[in-house]
């Protein structure tokens, strides 16, 4: 399931943690654009990211070249992502996270979760 969390929990995933965590910065992502340019620096994306939604849902169910078998994904400031892009490019971006949550919640050999802070 998508974890939505509030401050106090992002604070004790943080500390309390041992996963390979990565934060996605939601003031960086208001367009497009730039939420494709941040996903892919923070997650390291491979070079053939093709920088559009259908290549995204493909990336985040793989995370092959990220070698470790429990990874957390944090959305801060979600809020913020695609403030300057139509509601429906947000929620495309959701979907996009539901889906990958729901691939790695089906018994993959990495475990992938991901949390959504406003």
């Amino acid at each position: 399931m998508l974890k939505f969390i509030n401050t106090t929990e992002f604070k004790t995933i943080i500390k309390t943690n041992s996963a390979n965590l990565f934060i996605l910065e939601g003031k960086n992502m208001k367009t497009r654009s730039d939420l494709f340019s941040e996903i892919a620096k923070i997650l390291h994306f491979p070079n053939y990211f093709g920088n559009n939604w259908n290549a995204l849902d493909d990336c985040l169910q793989d995370l092959d070249w990220i070698h470790s078998n429990s990874i957390i994904i944090i959305i801060r400031d979600f809020d913020k992502i695609l403030l300057e892009d139509n509601t429906k490019e947000k929620n495309i971006f959701l979907d996009c996270v539901k889906a990958a949550n729901d691939f790695w919640e089906d018994g993959q050999e990495k475990k992938v979760d991901f949390y959504i802070q406003n």
